[in-house]
């Protein structure tokens, strides 16, 4: 079953966690309308960017920002055109920045990683996968932040934050 993903609403979150009120991570995360099963998309795919370039407080700095972005983008573009995958989550911080796609196809999936353009340099990510039809790796996330996880969890995340 073919979906528009690229319709789906994101939502952001600030989390402070430092003594000094500083910054700590910035999540950003997709809403899943009512009525899509996330078990279409059976296999969570962690894609790990560490900062090559980094601000005092872990994040990257602007060109460090741009590039991230643009692979972002770029992967986005390649695998959800077709629903093949769903980018569902992205953190920031600690000097890294993680995305959690789900898809239907490794192979698939890879195949169109490396035939979308790249940059001079190869992007410095490393990919994790692991069987996950309920999306529990996501959930794990968020217990991380201190969030209860639950059939809700979305709309109960984006109104904590809000």
């Amino acid at each position: 079953m073919a979906h528009d993903v690229e319709r789906w609403g994101w939502t952001i979150a600030n989390i402070f966690r430092q003594p000094d009120g500083a910054l700590e991570f910035v999540l950003r995360w997709r809403e899943i309308p009512r009525g899509v099963a996330r078990s279409e998309w059976p296999i969570t795919l962690l894609v790990t960017w560490e900062n090559r370039f980094s601000t005092g407080d872990g994040f990257p700095v602007p060109g460090e920002q741009q590039a991230m972005s643009d692979f972002e983008l770029r992967l986005g573009e390649a695998v959800e055109r077709d629903a093949l995958a769903v980018m569902s989550l992205s953190v920031t911080g600690q000097k890294k920045r993680e995305l959690y796609f789900h898809t239907r196809d490794v192979d698939e999936f890879s195949k169109r990683l490396h035939e979308m353009p790249q940059e001079e340099a190869r992007y410095p990510i490393e990919l994790e996968k692991s069987r996950d039809p309920a999306w529990n790796r996501v959930a794990e996330v968020f217990a991380r932040f201190g969030v209860e996880s639950s059939p809700s969890w979305w709309g109960r995340l984006k109104s904590i934050f809000s």
